[in-house]
């Protein structure tokens, strides 16, 4: 599995999009694929042209989005937006009703580390987080992940350097 995620990796197309095009139509899907469920998007009103590759951007947000919903409830909130700085652009997915382990934060984007209860018969590999690192750092980027203040929640924040096409 990892060795096809670096060969995708690799073989990626690169594109100019508008990320916030990106991240809107990406929502529009998680709100069908998560229907009844409380999903709020908000991307600033701007063009946001960035050189990446889309479909790995759209990979990573869906590992994030389905992390954050899996790991919280039916009454919980899962918020999706774009931040804009002048120097880099942050993608982030924020859930209430779960908090990050003390014991995994460390580890948390490494490879074959899983937050989720095992489920079902199939093993869950634990590769969601790890493809979201790889994909953050084919941009030159990076991915955190944090508790927020106050019982509030999850955040995972995807830090791109900006590369306008």
């Amino acid at each position: 599995e990892a060795s096809r995620l670096e060969a995708a990796l690799a073989a990626a197309e690169w594109d100019s999009i508008d990320l916030g095009e990106l991240v809107m139509g990406c929502a529009e899907g998680y709100r069908d694929l998560y229907a009844g469920r409380r999903l709020e998007t908000f991307v600033p009103e701007m063009d946001l042209p960035q050189e990446c590759a889309p479909d790995l951007l759209a990979q990573a947000l869906d590992k994030l989005v389905d992390n954050a919903m899996s790991l919280s409830g039916e009454d919980d909130q899962v918020t999706l937006l774009v931040e804009s700085h002048e120097d880099h652009l942050d993608l982030v997915v924020r859930n209430t009703g779960s908090r990050l382990p003390d014991e995994l934060q460390e580890r948390l984007f490494d490879s074959l580390v899983s937050l989720r209860k095992k489920r079902g018969d199939g093993p869950h590999l634990g590769l969601g987080l790890y493809i979201v690192r790889l994909v953050a750092a084919a941009h030159g980027g990076k991915v955190t992940a944090r508790n927020l203040p106050e019982g509030e929640g999850v955040e995972f924040r995807i830090h791109l350097p900006r590369h306008p096409g």
